[in-house]
């Protein structure tokens, strides 16, 4: 009998197979592991004699549990074929392990599941990053693209736990220790750039080379899949240097004007000092900013220094207005100076007056030298001050050779304003008593001119003279201007 079974009989014959009522054997035999695996079940057997009187009975009840023998097998651990390995950042990891093996039942009970752990804390190593390939179940492998620098970069310690799919039964490999490097610290500049020779003067433009960036062995390998694809990216930027010999000035410091600019990816040359010229035997080395490597040195080419040696060319000679005395003060303004080539010296101006001979500036024409371009002022209220005035501009520059360029002339004229000149009286001398033999006296008249300074005359007559305009005897007629 069998506690609990509702079914049809005594007991559950999906269980018992056979029970023989003479001899009290019982057979027990499933293959419903769907149904039956890991169930218990409770059966009384009672032997009854049926000849005794009274009747004789003796039970026994016992506990069957079923459930398959895989959940019992006993495992050989999965084992790595070698337990130290090295990888660099970036590459395909593939690492061969033994398969954990049914000792005792031959692998009937399925596949293995593997998962790998981390020895010092027994956690489970990113599945995303080390995925185990059991494709072939005989030979597992271990496989793994690490990328991540911080999360990487270093020595583990790794274990692998195999289980069947479906059971309890569990056994551990040895250990992995697995070293994962930088791939930049033997990287290789993988590039050649052939620089052009260059040539600048003092003083004069930059000169520019641009140049592409070179490549390094790591990330030509893995720019692509991890990267932006340039094949730079990987190991950072580069460092560039100039090495150099000069075959003159062998004091000078090539670097003082020579510039290598990785950010830009140019080579420029400029100097604004006379002692840099010469001629140089230049290389450029490149190296990796952040990793030590062997740096990778560039052919020689050559780089030229001269003296920049410009010509001045002034801008068109002007031809100012009239200025009138008393008029506002007038500005004459001249066109800006060039060199070429365009060597970046600077212009100092002067000018003189030339009168036969060369005179500086009177007071009234000032020259305002240090104005770029370079103006004249003229102002004056001295009608004596009229004229043509030719005046000279020189502009050099500072450059060793003190180039100056052909002199400019132009004629500044100051009219006098005295032909639009009237004059006002302001007081009369009036009539007047004169007594003889008082003395002398002075009178005058008193006036304004319009146009102060003019040249006046005067004239003095006498009513009632015939020989003369006055008695001289009487009077003197003096024909200072008063203003």
């Amino acid at each position: 009998m069998q506690d609990g079974w509702g079914g049809t009989g005594d007991y559950n014959a999906d269980i018992i197979s056979g029970f023989d009522v003479f001899t009290g054997v019982i057979t027990v035999f499933t293959s419903d592991e769907a149904v039956y695996d890991k169930t218990s079940h409770t059966f009384t057997v009672t032997v009854t004699s049926t000849t005794s009187n009274p009747v004789s009975t003796v039970s026994d009840t016992f506990d069957l549990e079923i459930k398959s023998q895989c959940w019992d097998v006993v495992l050989t651990a999965p084992s790595f074929i070698s337990t130290s390995e090295t990888f660099e950042l970036f590459a395909t990891q593939s690492i061969e392990f033994n398969e954990a093996v049914d000792t005792t039942l031959s692998g009937s009970c399925g596949a293995f599941t593997y998962v790998l752990y981390n020895v010092a804390d027994d956690s489970q190593v990113d599945p995303a990053t080390y995925s185990i390939n059991t494709a072939d179940p005989t030979t597992p492998i271990i496989e793994a693209t690490p990328d991540v620098r911080a999360t990487w970069i270093k020595t583990h310690n790794f274990y692998i736990v195999a289980t069947y799919d479906s059971y309890e039964s569990v056994n551990s490999s040895n250990n992995l220790q697995l070293e994962i490097t930088e791939p930049c610290l033997t990287a290789v500049i993988s590039d050649t750039v052939v620089f052009s020779k260059m040539t600048a003067s003092v003083k004069g433009p930059t000169v520019e080379q641009t140049f592409l960036t070179h490549k390094d062995s790591k990330s030509v390998l893995y720019s692509t899949p991890f990267g932006d694809g340039t094949e730079t990216d990987i190991c950072g930027p580069r460092r560039y240097q100039i090495l150099f010999t000069p075959t003159l000035n062998p004091d000078t410091v090539i670097t003082q004007f020579v510039v290598v600019d990785a950010n830009t990816m140019k080579l420029t040359l400029q100097t604004d000092t006379f002692t840099h010229a010469g001629t140089y035997a230049v290389q450029v080395t490149v190296d990796l900013q952040d990793y030590s490597i062997t740096p990778k040195t560039e052919a020689l080419f050559e780089v030229v220094i001269d003296e920049c040696v410009p010509t001045i060319s002034p801008g068109a000679v002007p031809t100012p207005p009239n200025y009138s005395v008393l008029d506002a003060a007038q500005t004459i303004s001249l066109q800006a100076y060039t060199q070429s080539p365009g060597c970046d010296y600077s212009f100092s101006y002067s000018a003189k007056w030339i009168d036969g001979v060369e005179k500086d500036l009177p007071d009234y024409i000032v020259f305002n030298s240090g104005l770029e371009p370079p103006t004249f002022t003229v102002s004056t209220s001295t009608q004596t001050d009229a004229g043509t005035y030719t005046v000279k501009v020189t502009a050099d520059l500072d450059d060793k050779y003190a180039t100056s360029n052909t002199d400019i002339q132009f004629d500044i004229v100051i009219l006098s304003s005295c032909s639009s000149n009237t004059i006002s009286l302001d007081a009369g001398i009036g009539n007047h008593l004169y007594y003889i033999g008082s003395g002398a006296f002075d009178w005058s008249v008193i006036f304004t001119e319009s146009q102060p300074g003019c040249q006046v005359n005067y004239q003095l007559t006498q009513t009632g003279m015939t020989a003369g305009n006055f008695d001289t005897t009487l009077f003197t007629l003096t024909t200072d201007a008063v203003d």
